[in-house]
């Protein structure tokens, strides 16, 4: 594959994924689901079902786009100029949302929500202590840096795949592999802390969207895997749709069984 080639259709993927974020997060002031920042007292079935196939794969899509120019941008950059890159790129956004966005944002929910008598002394409160509401909407930069610090370490080992044709019955076996990859960190977060500094810092998530940012980094080294992704397939987006109406119909469902359905469901999705 040609390093230079621009791959303007990933480009218009990405605007479109982000894009997609704002019907989400509006939505989700709308829909039947347990909590959210602002909930509306009038809900939308319509809303509900909009929001819930969005999720089922706009994150996962985004970290397989993100590996897919990690990948291609390290063909052409040493590991030490694109992770400088990588650092200032999405480390400084992540220090000045939680520095200066968060505590503005966890204030004004605070006086919106007014769930005790002084909202302003709880904010004092809260800000001193490390939390996840300290990043808020940027919770998926932290699992990116992590992502793109490995791949810069293990690019070495990563660079000579083999060119060959990859057959259908080997992408089933990686979405299978992958489901159980899901399904084991959806049971193993319930024994074992894998959140830190108050939820800055979520090895769960990083190892959650680990197997997509991979296929996406594998995408530019190996032309038989690319060829076969973004090739049409019947079968695939069958089991794509279907997948999606599955998570769409457990989506924050509290029954332990109905979670790991819903997490096999968000797999197939993507």
């Amino acid at each position: 594959m040609n390093v230079s080639e621009r791959y303007h259709f990933l480009d218009a993927a990405r605007a479109f994924l982000l894009l997609l974020g704002l019907p989400y997060h509006a939505g989700l002031i709308y829909a039947h689901i347990p909590r959210w920042f602002v909930l509306s007292p009038e809900r939308s079935d319509v809303l509900t079902l909009l929001c819930a196939l969005i999720n089922s794969f706009r994150m996962p899509a985004f970290f397989i786009v993100a590996g897919f120019f990690s990948a291609l941008v390290l063909k052409r950059r040493s590991r030490a100029e694109w992770l400088k890159g990588r650092w200032l790129r999405l480390g400084v956004p992540f220090l000045a949302g939680m520095l200066l966005i968060g505590p503005v944002q966890l204030l004004l929910l605070l006086h919106l929500t007014a769930k005790t008598a002084d909202p302003f002394g709880d904010w004092l409160a809260a800000v001193q202590t490390p939390a996840g509401h300290r990043i808020g909407h940027l919770w998926f930069l932290p699992p990116l840096i992590l992502l793109s610090t490995l791949t810069a370490l293990i690019w070495p080992r990563l660079r000579p795949l083999s060119a060959g044709g990859v057959s259908q019955s080997r992408i089933w076996l990686g979405a299978g592999i992958i489901a159980l990859w899901q399904v084991g960190l959806l049971l193993t977060d319930r024994l074992l802390p894998m959140s830190f500094a108050g939820g800055i810092l979520s090895v769960e998530r990083m190892l959650f969207f680990a197997p997509y940012f991979a296929i996406g980094a594998a995408l530019p080294l190996h032309a038989g895997l690319r060829d076969r992704v973004l090739r049409f397939d019947a079968g695939f987006t069958v089991a794509a749709v279907a997948g999606s109406a599955l998570f769409a119909a457990t989506w924050f469902s509290a029954d332990p069984r109905l979670q790991i359905l819903n997490t096999i469901g968000g797999v197939f999705a993507d």
